[in-house]
């Protein structure tokens, strides 16, 4: 049965924020927040993540961590139609090596793969709505040559994203099929779409991870933000997550599911 993003994950990859650091500033929410990095609180927030991953009865698979933005993983890949596609081609030097730590881990996990080699493309930029229906963000992060590729898997609605988001995920994401939230003007069938300010665009609210419909983890730090979806009937389970939002990412930046229910 072909999976989207509100199938139970049932593998999750992640990476702890042992080498966290915004030296090289590469996105705007980084350069807005212009902040000194506390690593031993971001690695307790990512405790904390991991935890309530476990929790939920989640297989958690690490992977090492030595670059500055390895613990954004999302980046590294995405799970389409029971494909795993890892990508080859990250838009910046500082993380083209994370994925040959991603590669080694699924190799030894025996995991078979697809590797996107020929454009520009990271997974924060896509959401799998349903088995033949995906959203793709066109940014500075992934060309539109990404959109005839994953046409070959399903149905592709392509968002050319605002200069302040790099990712989708950082503009937009779906709490259900029903129930949607973000900062940029959307409009999908008949979505209960939920606008937020676009002054508040660094806080990326929209950056949660959804464990089934009606059901995600999102940081503590946008718990004002997210009653609208709590007033919708969302359960939200909130980690605090603060020292990781500096270097631009947040929950849903921070995990990728490799295998879901």
């Amino acid at each position: 049965m072909l999976k989207t993003d509100f199938d139970k994950p049932k593998k999750i990859i992640v990476s702890r924020p042992y080498n966290l650091d915004t030296k090289e500033i590469i996105d705007p929410i980084t350069k807005y927040y212009n902040s000194a990095i506390n690593k031993e609180l971001a690695l307790k927030q990512h405790e904390e993540l991991i935890s309530v991953l476990k929790d939920e009865r989640i297989k958690v698979v690490e992977i090492e961590n030595k670059y500055p933005y390895s613990v954004f993983t999302r980046d590294l890949g995405v799970l389409l139609n029971n494909n795993l596609f890892v990508v080859g081609n990250l838009r910046y030097s500082i993380r083209k090596r994370e994925t040959e730590i991603l590669k080694e881990k699924l190799k030894e996990l025996k995991i078979n793969y697809i590797e996107i080699k020929d454009f520009f493309f990271e997974g924060g930029n896509i959401i799998i709505y349903d088995k033949d229906l995906i959203f793709l963000g066109i940014s500075e992060r992934t060309d539109e040559k990404a959109i005839n590729f994953f046409k070959q898997y399903a149905e592709v609605i392509p968002i050319k994203l605002p200069k302040e988001f790099i990712h989708l995920d950082l503009a937009l994401n779906f709490a259900s099929r029903d129930l949607a939230i973000g900062y940029i003007d959307f409009k999908f069938n008949d979505i209960n779409y939920l606008k937020i300010n676009m002054k508040y665009w660094y806080k990326m609210v929209p950056n949660f991870l959804v464990l089934k419909e009606y059901k995600i983890i999102a940081p503590e730090e946008n718990r004002d933000f997210l009653r609208i979806l709590e007033k919708e009937g969302v359960d939200i389970i909130y980690v605090p997550f603060s020292e990781i939002m500096k270097a631009g990412g947040a929950v849903r930046c921070a995990t990728l599911p490799i295998e879901r229910s």
